[in-house]
């Protein structure tokens, strides 16, 4: 369950330049400012405006920071999903590449916002998610600091939940804007 006021709309991870080069299983094989093929998971978006290019998803995946954080030549591949049940937790992440840089670092900012099938609305405004020196090259994909969890309650309204995220390079002042949404079924019990 989501809260206003102390929710879990907050920036957890503060991610340095540790960038990783980032492969979707979700994607098709489509690299970050590529359409994904036909039929891939309607659990993820990406988009580019002016330079920037961004992706959002939505996974499963508890050790989706630890499976981050390891070397780039690795692929990184997050388990998606477009429904929970009870108990069970969907985790929004937010990614970026091709981000204007001043002196060699970043600044980049993410807004969200979140409908939920019985019309309430949880907002989060902008604020940055990274702001840090680019240590590789800016194509590479960057984790940005936006994480939301949503743990599933018996309480939480049946339906389609809306995430709308913007992720913003400051510097260009550009906003990629994003939207992913979740099946979110309470009646539902764990693994079914």
């Amino acid at each position: 369950m989501m809260r206003s006021g102390k929710s879990r709309i907050h920036r957890i991870w503060t991610v340095t330049a540790s960038a990783s080069v980032l492969l979707f299983a979700c994607m098709g094989g489509a690299s970050l400012g590529e359409t994904a093929a036909p039929g891939a998971c309607a659990c993820k978006d990406s988009g580019s405006v002016d330079g920037i290019h961004a992706i959002a998803l939505l996974t499963s995946d508890q050790y989706c920071l630890e499976k981050w954080n390891t070397p780039p030549e690795e692929a990184v591949q997050f388990n998606t999903i477009g429904r929970v049940g009870l108990g069970e937790t969907a985790i929004l992440l937010a990614f970026f590449s091709n981000p204007m840089l001043r002196d060699g670092s970043a600044e980049v900012a993410c807004d969200l916002r979140v409908v939920k099938p019985d019309g309430a609305v949880l907002e989060a405004p902008a604020s940055p998610c990274y702001s840090d020196k680019f240590a590789r090259p800016v194509e590479y994909v960057q984790l940005a600091g936006l994480r939301v969890e949503e743990e599933v309650e018996p309480t939480d309204p049946a339906g389609l939940w809306v995430f709308e995220v913007g992720v913003r390079d400051v510097i260009r002042n550009a906003r990629v804007p994003l939207q992913v949404s979740l099946i979110v079924d309470p009646s539902q019990e764990p693994g079914q």
